[in-house]
């Protein structure tokens, strides 16, 4: 068994071993070590960025890079077709490119799982892609 510890250890088990009273004054001395205060009381907190240096991990933005684009209507229906196509596309059969309930629940597909019953416009318990992209369209909340 490999410790993180080898070499302490192996020097507190020689100390075992070759002083019987080297347990004792070792084991009472931990405890008394581990409750001193540490005298890098002063020292910060190696977690914590430096005062005045909160921002400082972020790099500033590429003045060269083109400007985001705003996000639009059609932007954002591009985006969640896309969404569903990759979700789709986990959950399809390969040979028949249609989801079936148990393939949106094992595929952790909950939204169409859920659904799929309303999704499945012609019943024949598969999904097409074109079946759920008409639901989704159809509940969008509207303005």
């Amino acid at each position: 068994m490999r410790t993180p510890h080898r070499p302490l250890f192996r020097l507190f088990l020689g100390v075992c071993l070759l002083a019987p009273w080297g347990c004792a004054a070792l084991a009472s001395a931990l405890p008394a070590a581990a409750s001193q205060p540490s005298s890098d009381a002063s020292r910060p907190d190696p977690f914590q960025p430096p005062q005045g240096l909160e921002g400082f991990g972020v790099p500033p933005p590429d003045p060269t890079a083109a400007p985001a684009a705003p996000v639009t209507p059609a932007s954002a229906l591009q985006f969640m077709k896309r969404d569903m196509r990759h979700y789709f596309d986990r959950a399809a059969d390969p040979n028949t490119h249609r989801v079936s309930k148990e393939g949106a629940q094992r595929s952790g597909w909950g939204y169409a799982a859920e659904h799929f019953e309303a999704m499945d416009a012609n019943q024949d318990g598969e999904l097409s892609f074109d079946e759920v992209w008409r639901y989704v369209l159809a509940h969008i909340p509207k303005d």
